[in-house]
């Protein structure tokens, strides 16, 4: 695959900006035309006394209807190697505006959104690798590294079109990290130190993109809130092994909109026909790729979760295709008993053996033959449990094989400290990292991942994580779900303000503070004894029940929703149409 230019110098001139590959053999740069946009690649010359910006990439530019923006990387992380290949994460990036004579205001919007989305973590690039694909799937073109992409995964693929061949870099969002162990002489399998390498690479989807509450479910196409394609890779000398399993919100036609309540009701369609077509879209378009797909559906069998769960499986039955079977796990039940719900789960992957995709340095040996499909409600905390079981389950067979003689037939990778803690960490932190995407905080209940239990630790965090979550959701997430879908080209993007109206900021102001002063006074009281702080613990509490009651008659009013991105709230939807149904009835 042909390398895309790796190093840049960048002039920002008044009229023009003129971007110079560093290795070339002649004059030719490409050049941006400030006055009417015109994008070249021709000979130039720099003025005398110019500025130089040295740059690793072109992002690209990103279009709105009164302004466009240069994007490019200034810094660069490198995360690993793999067959050669450097991945890269983008630490550093710099926005030139290219558009003359648009209004301040509108250029700082245009920054704004541009900048509140390359924040979230993480994007990653390669200059000649496919980080799209899995090495399964990779292509054997020997074009550049975009020309056969899968563009559900490159989050700049309408910003590069304009850009020369060789300057088109891919973007993923995702995940990317890399761990090893040196598995030491003493381990009873093994008599001589091998080392084993962990790389865990997540691609996420730029379908359906947006926060937590906001983008639940399906789209009419198939297309799922939260879709990431999760590929774990393992090395031990020259044999390789490629595992992938994906997750993604359950394809129906549901919402979940925040209301101030900690957990908002959930709504599924009464589209029967709309609702079962975009689950239908959703399994066609994914058996394509995997073949064989077992959904492992992580819900609760109560509540809310149940009746999503339920018509789930409704349709998996329906659709009655034997490549597609449903798994669904009471995960919270279970989680009771840690060794029972781990038990359970390696039934679940020893019913459904998928193998792996497994290569020497000369040649490719065997492929995975389907992938599991799993999610709970957010497809975040309990999935990554999931998913780190499965990834470990597959690389205890990898291990036990006899040319790499790492593990013997009874032993688990549990049993050594060194490749646990490999395994738990890294997956731990794809766990956290696919957390701050979706919903802004880390992971739920990755002590689990980590220790393989629940600790106080981790359910102090938790409870930190999940206040923090109910903030961000109500208050927050309106606005980086608009944004981002601005920066990928899905919405239109209007200077628009997200802030609190009249009577409902001092309702949302009066219930931070009257919380912080009962928490903050009430610890102190019992630190000291002081009753005074006590009595203020008591007032403060007082002043949050009422400014909660307050906000909860309020209920979606208080909250600050998206305002460009178009979302279904099926509560109403299902109403209305109980509404009109009525109507004719009568």
């Amino acid at each position: 695959m042909t390398s895309i230019i790796e190093h840049y110098e960048l002039y920002n001139l008044s009229d023009e900006i003129i971007i110079f590959p560093s290795i070339t053999d002649n004059n030719k740069a490409l050049k941006i035309n400030k006055k009417n946009q015109k994008i070249s690649f021709e000979e130039c010359k720099i003025p005398e006394g110019s500025e130089k910006i040295e740059i690793e990439g072109i992002i690209g530019i990103h279009e709105l209807e009164k302004s466009n923006c240069l994007i490019v990387i200034t810094k660069k992380k490198l995360i690993t190697k793999f067959l050669q290949h450097k991945f890269y994460q983008i630490e550093g990036y710099d926005i030139f505006p290219i558009t003359e004579h648009e209004e301040e205001s509108f250029r700082e919007y245009h920054k704004n959104v541009i900048s509140s989305t390359l924040s979230i973590p993480s994007f990653y690039f390669s200059y000649t690798y496919d980080l799209t694909r899995s090495y399964q799937t990779q292509p054997s073109s020997q074009g550049t590294v975009f020309d056969r992409c899968n563009l559900q995964f490159v989050w700049n693929h309408k910003m590069i079109k304009s850009l020369p061949e060789m300057m088109r870099l891919p973007i993923i969002q995702g995940f990317i990290g890399r761990s090893e162990c040196a598995v030491e002489p003493e381990v009873k399998s093994n008599i001589v130190i091998k080392k084993v390498e962990l790389i865990l690479i997540s691609r996420r989807s730029n379908q359906r993109v947006g926060r937590r509450y906001y983008v639940r479910g399906a789209e009419q196409n198939g297309e799922v809130a939260n879709y990431v394609e999760t590929e774990q890779i393992i090395r031990v000398g020259e044999k390789y092994c490629s595992y992938v399993q994906i997750r993604g919100s359950i394809p129906l036609l549901w919402s979940q909109i925040p209301n101030i309540k900690y957990k908002p009701k959930i709504a599924i369609s009464q589209n029967e026909e709309e609702n079962y077509e975009a689950f239908k879209n959703h399994f066609e378009n994914i058996k394509k790729q995997y073949k064989k797909i077992t959904a492992v559906s992580l819900t609760d069998l109560k509540g809310g979760e149940k009746s999503l769960g339920d018509k789930y499986e409704e349709y998996v039955n329906k659709m009655n295709d034997q490549d597609i079977q449903l798994k669904r796990v009471d995960f919270h039940k279970l989680m009771k008993n840690m060794k029972e719900l781990m038990n359970y789960m390696e039934t679940i992957y020893k019913e459904n053996d998928f193998s792996w995709c497994q290569w020497n340095i000369n040649s490719k040996e065997h492929e995975q033959k389907g992938v599991f499909r799993v999610n709970c409600v957010d497809n975040l905390d309990r999935t990554n449990v999931c998913e780190s079981v499965f990834g470990r389950l597959t690389a205890e067979q990898f291990l036990k094989e006899k040319e790499n003689n790492i593990l013997m037939d009874q032993d688990k990778i549990t049993d050594n400290a060194c490749l646990n803690a490999m395994f738990v960490n890294l997956w731990a932190d794809n766990g956290d990292q696919m957390s701050k995407q979706y919903t802004g905080t880390c992971a739920l209940k990755n002590d689990i991942t980590r220790t393989g239990k629940r600790t106080k630790m981790g359910l102090i965090n938790d409870g930190t994580n999940s206040i923090l979550r109910y903030f961000i959701n109500n208050f927050y997430d309106g606005e980086t779900t608009d944004h981002m879908n601005v920066f990928l080209g899905n919405c239109e993007g209007t200077n628009t303000k997200y802030h609190f109206k009249g009577m409902n900021k001092i309702i949302i102001y009066g219930l931070i503070g009257s919380l912080f002063i009962a928490v903050v006074c009430g610890v102190t009281s019992l630190l000291t004894g002081n009753t005074g702080l006590f009595m203020t613990s008591i007032l403060g509490l007082i002043g949050f029940i009422t400014c909660s009651t307050i906000a909860l008659i309020q209920g979606k009013k208080v909250t600050i929703p998206p305002t460009l991105m178009p979302i279904r709230d099926y509560q109403v939807e299902n109403k209305a149409s109980e509404q009109t149904k009525k109507e004719k009835e009568d």
